[in-house]
């Protein structure tokens, strides 16, 4: 079994860049492990755990779901955490959604289901994860709202 998400390769600009040093540096008594800078990236769907026998005919469905899709720009706004208010888990960025973005998400969705790859559809929520936070003083440093690029 293989632990499987389908994503985008995010090309991480100044304005992400920046957000995630001003983030470690507020944060740099916390224990956070932030997110390499080689892999930011948009999650569409997580899967979890996948037979690995699975995962040629999950890769055919996503790249014939993606050969329609059209290229596109992610505008980055505001920060905000996964998990309960006094226990969170990720620190993430949020994404605004668009036309493009809410295409590709149905075009791959809609593919997976087909092949038996989702049960579920739960609303979907563009952000990057920007770290995983182990422990944390202060949350609401990491609660912000502001555009970013």
């Amino acid at each position: 079994m293989k632990r499987i998400f389908i994503a985008i390769k995010v090309d991480p600009g100044p304005g992400i860049k920046s957000m995630m040093s001003d983030l470690s540096s507020s944060l740099s008594g916390d224990r956070i492990k932030w997110t390499d800078m080689s892999n930011i990236h948009l999650t569409l769907v997580f899967l979890g755990d996948i037979e690995e026998k699975r995962i040629k005919t999950l890769a055919m469905l996503v790249a014939e779901a993606c050969s329609s899709a059209v290229s596109f720009d992610i505008e980055v706004r505001g920060t905000g955490v996964f998990g309960k208010k006094a226990d969170p888990k990720v620190i993430w960025a949020g994404i605004e959604k668009s036309g493009a973005l809410e295409n590709l998400y149905s075009l791959v969705t809609a593919a997976l289901l087909k092949g038996g790859f989702m049960s579920d559809t739960k609303p979907f929520r563009p952000h990057i994860t920007l770290g995983r936070i182990r422990s944390v003083k202060d949350t609401e440093v990491i609660r912000g709202n502001r555009k970013v690029c």
